[in-house]
């Protein structure tokens, strides 16, 4: 789970964090 910081704004804003993380 080596994603930007960009990536884990955007997952906020979606509100996929647990899902976005994984699948990024």
């Amino acid at each position: 789970m080596e994603k930007p910081p960009l990536t884990g704004a955007r997952e906020r804003e979606t509100g996929f964090e647990p899902a976005t993380a994984t699948l990024a």
